[in-house]
């Protein structure tokens, strides 16, 4: 198996340079599942993080009264084990092969040293986790709901949903945290609260990075020169841009607009 190939052309490991990305796939290990092995316990504490190659996981959710609430399967292309990087390292869910497996893995310490050390692949996971644990409790909730059960946890989570959807729709725009807890109908003090404890990051920084992955994306698909990019994504100032681009991806806008070329 070519892990350096396999991660060349998997986001976000494909901006990296060659060198970067060797030094990465080296500290992944391969690992084979057979059918209906536990590779993660519900309020257990995990080890590692693993990309499948092959095969199926089901996500499974176990509420107070035992009872199991499918959340979804896991599929080839996609990683596991990344949602407790926002719950302390705490898996939330159960996950169990449906079928044999190929995965390629990372211990635990090695995936937060290479977090730390590429900006671009740790704003990757962390809003990849974010919108899987979202995805997940909708599923939980809707399941709740049907048994005409409802808890203030997952009321919490509707409302930082309904925020993170309106922030996607209006991140352009000169938005605020009295604005987008003023929506939420939760007082300034609660809402920071609440929106920390389920995203893992403030409003502030959950905007800032909404930002600059649009304005990736504008550099990539538009030619548009770095003001432009800077003012279409929301910010009102070039040097706040230029600042927090590069505490985000690692290097400064022009840099990584020239890179794209």
């Amino acid at each position: 198996m070519n892990v350096l190939y396999e991660f060349s052309v998997f986001n976000p490991f494909k901006d990296l340079k060659k060198e970067e990305s060797k030094k990465i796939v080296g500290t992944f290990y391969k690992s084979e599942y057979l059918e209906n092995v536990l590779l993660a316990e519900q309020a257990r504490k995990v080890d590692h993080i693993g990309y499948i190659k092959s095969g199926k996981a089901k996500l499974v959710f176990h509420n107070r009264s035992g009872n199991e609430i499918e959340c979804g399967l896991i599929q080839e292309g996609n990683f596991y084990n990344i949602m407790p990087l926002i719950t302390n390292g705490i898996s939330l869910f159960s996950i169990t092969s449906q079928s044999p497996m190929v995965c390629l893995e990372q211990k635990k310490e090695n995936f937060f040293y290479m977090l730390e050390k590429n900006p671009g692949i740790k704003n990757f996971f962390y809003q990849t986790s974010l919108m899987e644990m979202l995805k997940a409790f909708q599923l939980i909730d809707y399941s709740y709901r049907a048994n005409h059960q409802s808890t203030g946890f997952l009321s919490s989570l509707g409302i930082i949903e309904k925020s993170i959807s309106f922030i996607n729709k209006n991140y352009a725009n000169p938005l605020t945290l009295d604005e987008v807890a003023e929506k939420s109908r939760l007082s300034k003090y609660y809402f920071c609260r609440v929106f920390k404890a389920k995203t893992g990051c403030t409003f502030k920084n959950f905007l800032n990075m909404k930002r600059i992955d649009a304005a990736k994306n504008l550099m990539k698909k538009k030619d548009m020169n770095v003001t432009e990019v800077c003012y279409a994504v929301g910010f009102n100032e070039l040097s706040h841009f230029s600042r927090v681009f590069k505490k985000t991806v690692g290097i400064l806008p022009s840099s990584y607009r020239k890179k794209l070329k």
